[in-house]
Order: C-alpha cells, then structure tokens, then sequence
C-alpha cells in the first residue's frame, strides 16, 4: 500500500480506509511506531486531499487518544489536548457526533487522569451541554455525568459536587437509565 500510489490517486477514499485499517491493526497491537509512521503518511496524504480533512482529523485522533489512554500517557495527551479542541470546533459540521461526543469524553477522561480537574470540567462541560450529544448518544452523556462526579470529587469541590450529584440522578433517570 505505501509503495503503490494507484490506489491513493484512483480511490482517494479507499486509501484513506485502508490506512485506517492498517492504523487500528497496529494500535490493537501495541505497535506504537508504526503507528506513528502511519498516521504521519494519513495526514500527509490529507493534506492533498481537502475533502477528506474532517474524516483524517477524525481517524488521527480517535487513534491518538486511545493510546494516551491505554498507555496511561494522560500528560501527553493534555498536552495536545488544545490542538485536538481547536481542531473539532474547527470540523465540528463535518463530524459524526459519535466521534465528537467520544472525543470530548477522551479528552475529559485523559485530563482527569492527568489531576488537570479544571480542564476535565470544561471539556464535561462541552460534553454535558450539547443537546445532540444527550439524544443521540446517552451512554457517552451518563458516562460523562458519571466523570464529572468523580472529577468534582477529585478537585475537592464537594459544595458543586451534591448539587451535580442529584442533578445527574434527575438526569439519568429521564434517559431511563
């Protein structure tokens, strides 16, 4: 695939999900280097293909936020945390809200990770207050509920957490959960 330029010119699409294969094939793995080594192709590849930005950024980061998590690099991963935020704002239209609604609740689960309890409280709080997310996708909402209990906790804002806590109870209950 990365010698043979057919299919990246004759089906720019099917290029971009084969590399995503080959991404998550790797990642699943634990084969961090070519990992690296894929996705600077994927984005360098992008970068020719306009149209297909908003689905790299996507495969990118899902890709990228996984490992952070699973390799317990919560500080790295706040240290891309704003670039990864002004790009899905920037591509926010242009994504599913699966894939939004996962990211924030990544970046938020990462912050939390690291001890960064205010970043993870924004970015709950741009996952909690987006009326898509809360409809179309409720276990990552509750989910979020549930992680931003934890972060109150965690940051010893016990006064805020008791109000949160039967508001998220409210909550849950209206989503039958």
């Amino acid at each position: 695939l990365m010698e043979n330029t057919y299919l990246s010119k004759e089906s720019p699409a099917g290029y971009m999900v084969a590399m995503q294969n080959f991404l998550i094939g790797a990642k699943n793995t634990k084969r961090y280097s070519e990992v690296q080594e894929y996705l600077m192709k994927l984005e360098s590849f992008g970068q020719k293909q306009p149209g297909l930005e908003a689905p790299i950024f996507g495969i990118g980061t899902d890709i990228r936020l996984t490992i952070f998590i699973d390799t317990h690099n919560y500080s790295g991963g706040l240290q891309h945390s704003a670039s990864i935020i002004k790009q899905l704002i920037k591509h926010e239209a242009k994504l599913s809200i699966s894939h939004y609604s996962l990211f924030y609740f990544n970046l938020s689960y990462i912050a939390l990770a690291a001890g960064n309890y205010k970043a993870a409280l924004s970015t709950l709080n741009t996952l909690l207050n987006d009326s898509r997310i809360r409809e179309s996708k409720p276990d990552i909402f509750t989910a979020g509920l549930l992680l931003e209990l934890v972060s109150l906790y965690e940051s010893g804002k016990l006064n805020l957490l008791e109000a949160r806590l039967l508001s998220a109870q409210r909550s849950m209950e209206n989503l039958g959960v």
